[in-house]
């Protein structure tokens, strides 16, 4: 769904528009994601409310973060700086508050303090790396790469854990990555000819 929410806040917020083409190619990757999850989830109004307001949340971080890096003089990095600043300032209050209960059920301090520093760690990197993504091409573009991440988290995670690829999420892979491959085409079309109208 961040996908769609990306697209409909980048066309408010940026005024981007999407040929027809991309616009069928986006609906692929989200339909071919919905294919390939739903053989292991049980549907639930709640989780399914919580999943629509986290893919809002981060397709208008993703939206906004394009627009501050058009009209916000300074440098990239110095961007990403304070705007991690800032999210942590306010997130670790949050975080302590919510699991100071867990906390206190921590055998091995030296583990979890491992864990948290892994954790940390991936997040910052992966945080770092769609911040240079946004930085280069279109939110929706942007969206589409986190579709691929999804397909490549579910096949990662069949090969890692050996677990049996039922046919409707291979479908959904196929389906992932002809919707990523049909987007590209039509991207690629559509700077050659905004480039022989040049």
């Amino acid at each position: 769904m961040s996908t769609v929410f990306v697209a409909l806040l980048s066309r408010r917020f940026l005024g981007e528009t999407l040929s027809l083409s991309a616009s069928v190619a986006l609906g692929l990757i989200v339909i071919g994601i919905i294919v390939a999850s739903s053989s292991d989830v049980k549907f639930n109004w709640i989780c399914c409310l919580a999943a629509s307001i986290s893919g809002l949340s981060v397709s208008l971080k993703v939206v906004l973060n394009k627009i501050a890096l058009n009209r916000i003089e300074c440098s990239k990095n110095e961007m990403y700086y304070n705007t991690m600043s800032i999210a942590s300032l306010l997130v670790l209050p949050v975080c302590i508050l919510m699991e100071k209960d867990a906390a206190s059920h921590i055998q091995n301090s030296q583990d979890a303090a491992m864990s948290v520093l892994l954790s940390g760690s991936g997040l910052a990197w992966m945080e770092i790396g769609s911040y240079a993504l946004i930085a280069l091409v279109t939110p929706v573009t942007h969206a589409v790469c986190n579709g691929i991440r999804s397909l490549v988290v579910i096949v990662a995670g069949v090969i890692y854990f050996k677990t049996p690829m039922p046919p409707q999420k291979m479908l959904g892979v196929g389906i992932v990555l002809f919707g990523s491959l049909l987007y590209s085409i039509s991207k690629a079309v559509l700077s050659k000819t905004k480039k022989k109208m040049k």
